[in-house]
């Protein structure tokens, strides 16, 4: 089992939103906060990835892969 792991900047990249952004999100309460922390640093999961792509109404390149 393959598991992508991300960190704050590499979300906001692939979101194409700015990093802070996602921390008012998550802060805010607007989105739950992730579940793994490394080093007191948030580390995101492809789930919290989908997540926070459906909040900022993003489609991700997977995402474009299946609806095709």
């Amino acid at each position: 089992m393959k598991t992508d792991l991300l960190l704050l900047q590499d979300v906001a990249e692939q979101l194409g939103v700015r990093y802070y952004r996602v921390v008012y999100a998550i802060k805010s309460g607007q989105v739950p906060d992730v579940k793994l922390r490394v080093g007191n640093r948030r580390v995101f999961q492809q789930d919290e990835l989908r997540r926070l792509a459906d909040f900022f109404g993003v489609k991700l390149k997977e995402q474009e892969a299946h609806a095709k």
